[in-house]
């Protein structure tokens, strides 16, 4: 099996990705100790810096996302900054939110997650992304004893309530299954003529 460093100190995100790369036969590995700076205006430019510098500190493969909560009635607010607009937790965050669109009709919202592969020496073999539409709810869904974090308590996608669904229907859902083939492929290509 493959090992691909991912690259960044989230436990919660590597656990939502872990399952839909090990379903194409790639090891994903945490460390949660790395040096990782997301200083760009850009997702795409802060999955390519973590990604290289992540490969670079351990010498091996390494992926990493960066990932923006786009809601078009507050004029694409939080966008680049999901995670880092204000201090608090993520319920804070979403009730805070929700505060935001107290009075507003449209309810749509869009993750958009940005990915990027490393070589050992930093070489950026692949950038991707994959784009996810919502409704945001008036409130938190959780299903007991279920593990969700982020903004998915407060979205629904296809009639679903995000944080009611198991980590790997929401896998199913957001198409995470392509982004892991996609990068299996540029792996099988990379040791195939190295």
């Amino acid at each position: 099996m493959l090992k691909l460093l991912f690259a960044s100190n989230n436990k919660e995100k590597y656990d939502e990705l872990v399952d839909s790369f090990k379903a194409v036969g790639i090891e994903l590995i945490f460390d949660g100790k790395l040096d990782l700076i997301e200083e760009s205006l850009t997702l795409e430019l802060n999955a390519i810096s973590k990604a290289q510098s992540a490969a670079k500190q351990k010498n091996m493969y390494a992926i990493s996302d960066d990932t923006g909560f786009f809601i078009p009635a507050l004029d694409f607010f939080p966008g680049v900054q999901a995670n880092r607009w204000m201090e608090g937790t993520w319920e804070e965050k979403r009730v805070a939110i929700r505060k935001m669109m107290k009075n507003k009709t449209d309810r749509r919202a869009y993750l958009l997650n940005k990915f990027a592969l490393c070589k050992p020496t930093g070489e950026i073999l692949l950038v991707t992304e994959v784009k996810n539409w919502y409704m945001i709810a008036t409130e938190d869904h959780f299903l007991e004893g279920n593990e969700t974090f982020g903004y998915n308590p407060m979205l629904i996608m296809q009639g679903y309530y995000i944080g009611e669904l198991t980590r790997e229907k929401r896998n199913f859902l957001k198409n995470r299954g392509r982004i892991a083939k996609d990068i299996k492929e540029v792996l099988d290509l990379e040791f195939k003529y190295s």
